[in-house]
């Protein structure tokens, strides 16, 4: 009888550390024909440089995950030299827009992407070559990767089209370029459009739960992801009236007869208004986790998109596009000129005041919540698909946004100062007057409201969405792989 001796081995190996990812993105699904003009118009300006990439190629990005260690590794070799492994290093060492586009190019062949997105990723590269070397751009700019963070934190996946958006809105940020949009992109004529990034976003967190409770989002192991903060400032022409001549002069002849030492009023036509839309501001922070054998849980307190709306004249325009709050003077509709005195004739504008309109407020305010993602939501392990939640404001922000118009502050000033400035409400009026000018205003001020609302409307829906912020959904995802203590686990 033959014997058959048998033996049995086992390998061992202790698991990971425990490391939890968040990641935030708008709610953008696709890029279309429609859409991608916008986009390249609006990446060229923020870039400082010209840029083509089609619709499928925008497309592909968007349905496309980049690996963070692959590419931490491949940019470690092509643009830097450094030895692959030293994340440290890698992370605080400088680089160009171009070199952090190329990376994700040579990635992106080695794993056989589509060819719409090996030609976009291309283009993009070829692109930012144009652009100089931006100061203070790293890939720790990238990724919030926290200090000691092992390769196996950094195995994990980042949508590749919201890593080519955060190369290009922190290279804005950091060139301080405006980028200017064509008035027929948004579909609407006699506008011009301006925007750049205030607030890089920061799409991706990953680090060590543990270390992250009762943390804060400056704090340095905070898990803590946000959206861009854009500025943006529109000038847009508004006819009020047709005929404004035969129409001043007709107000101006009921004036007399109610007493000709009424002064005289001027009707601005056409109006230009200036509008400046600072959007961004979801983020979410990790507060509390579980790794329970029986279901895993993590905890975070989100904090939904905020958007501050000013209308009327820009008061500096250098400040425009700078951390600062925009500061808005009010908007002269209506010129209300002295009688014509000697030496001060032809009488100089508002020199007897004006009326003008004003607005600085939220359209969308700030409404805090806490995500739980737990049972069917539970995070998953590092690398795979994040469970996901949605995070929607409470109010309802078309509502709020036509309050808020409707809203708009209209009120009768003194004379001008010596800048031409109004910027002291009238202390009397006549009855007389008021009755008139008010009657003139239920005409003009509809006209404002729906050129208002017609410009509005697609910079909220349609640009914002290009630039990764929605106010009225932001997504939330959620990894979190845990670890075992030390513990050896058998796994072969």
């Amino acid at each position: 009888q033959s014997k058959t001796n048998l033996t049995a081995s086992a390998v061992g190996a202790t698991q990971g550390p425990t490391l939890a990812q968040l990641s935030i993105r708008s709610t953008l699904l696709k890029v279309d024909s429609k859409n991608s003009p916008l986009l390249n118009t609006l990446f060229s300006g923020l870039l400082g440089t010209s840029l083509q990439v089609d619709a499928l190629g925008w497309d592909g990005l968007l349905n496309a995950n980049i690996n963070i260690l692959q590419y931490l590794n491949e940019l470690s070799v092509v643009a830097l030299n450094l030895k692959v492994g030293d994340y440290t290093q890698l992370l605080k060492t400088n680089v160009t827009a171009a070199q952090l586009i190329q990376a994700a190019a040579n990635v992106a062949k080695v794993n056989n992407a589509t060819a719409d997105v090996q030609l976009a990723l291309k283009n993009l590269a070829d692109a930012a070559l144009k652009v100089p070397a931006i100061k203070e751009i790293s890939a720790g700019d990238l990724f919030n990767l926290k200090t000691g963070t092992t390769s196996a934190g950094l195995d994990a996946n980042i949508q590749l089209f919201q890593l080519v958006q955060a190369i290009i809105q922190i290279a804005n940020k950091n060139n301080a370029i405006a980028a200017t949009l064509p008035i027929d992109l948004l579909g609407l004529a006699k506008i011009t459009t301006k925007v750049q990034v205030i607030e890089p976003p920061q799409f991706s967190s990953i680090g060590d739960p543990k270390l992250a409770l009762n943390t804060k989002p400056e704090d340095a192991n905070a898990i803590y992801v946000r959206t861009a903060q854009v500025r943006t400032l529109t000038s847009i022409e508004v006819p009020l009236v047709n005929l404004v001549d035969s129409f001043t002069n007709l107000l101006n002849g009921v004036l007399c007869l109610l007493g000709c030492d009424l002064p005289n009023i001027k009707i601005i036509n056409p109006l230009i208004i200036n509008i400046n839309l600072d959007a961004g501001g979801a983020q979410a922070l990790l507060t509390a986790y579980s790794c329970s054998t029986d279901a895993k849980s993590l905890t975070v307190d989100a904090e939904s998109a905020i958007a501050e709306l000013r209308v009327g004249q820009i008061a500096d325009p250098a400040t425009v596009f700078t951390v600062d709050t925009v500061k808005m003077n009010p908007l002269p509709l209506i010129n209300i000129l002295a009688k014509c005195k000697g030496s001060e004739c032809p009488p100089k504008d508002f020199s007897d005041g004006g009326i003008a309109l004003t607005l600085d407020t939220p359209i969308a305010k700030t409404t805090h919540s806490n995500l739980t993602f737990i049972g069917d939501s539970a995070p998953t392990n590092l690398k795979l698909p994040p469970a996901e939640l949605h995070m929607k404001p409470t109010g309802d922000i078309v509502k709020s946004l036509n309050a808020t118009l409707a809203g708009i502050s209209i009120k009768i000033y003194g004379p001008a100062n010596s800048n031409g400035v109004l910027d002291t409400l009238a202390s009397t009026v006549s009855t007389a007057l008021t009755n008139i000018l008010t009657a003139v205003l239920q005409i003009i001020l509809p006209a404002i409201i729906t050129a208002l609302g017609s410009i509005l409307d697609p910079l909220i829906n349609q640009l914002l969405s290009l630039l990764g912020i929605n106010l009225m959904d932001t997504v939330i995802g959620a990894n979190l792989s845990c670890g075992q203590g030390g513990r050896a686990q058998l796994v072969l």
